[in-house]
């Protein structure tokens, strides 16, 4: 599972292109600061499902992971940043892929603040 580094958001604006990457095999993770975001950018011709791991238990239970579906072709999807509920032991937000083809990419983001 590769840790990815987040590119530091600017109000002077940030090339959303740069800082994309091939997915890891295994998924991908990076620490949580409650400001990263993940985004991900499809153009393969199928879609792909990512889930993220939700690191809390309610009741010694595990929760399932969160999913989001990013489109064949065009997908362009980021998320919102990660309440801490998503940590694993080591304070980090993972996630895996259904697939990983090769049109696949995928980086990390942090705002300047914590969006309300």
């Amino acid at each position: 599972m590769a840790l990815l580094t987040p590119t530091q958001v600017s109000r002077s604006g940030t090339n959303r292109n740069t800082p994309f990457v091939a997915p890891g095999a295994a998924g991908d993770r990076f620490i949580n600061d409650g400001r990263t975001t993940a985004a991900f950018k499809n153009t393969s011709g199928s879609s792909v499902t990512v889930t993220f791991a939700i690191g809390a238990t309610i009741d010694g239970q595990v929760v399932a992971g969160r999913t989001c579906v990013i489109p064949a072709t065009t997908g362009d999807i980021e998320t919102d940043n990660f309440p801490a509920e998503y940590n694993n032991a080591d304070g980090e937000v993972n996630w895996t892929y259904s697939a990983t083809p090769a049109g696949l990419t995928v980086a990390a983001f942090r705002r300047s603040k914590v969006s309300v």
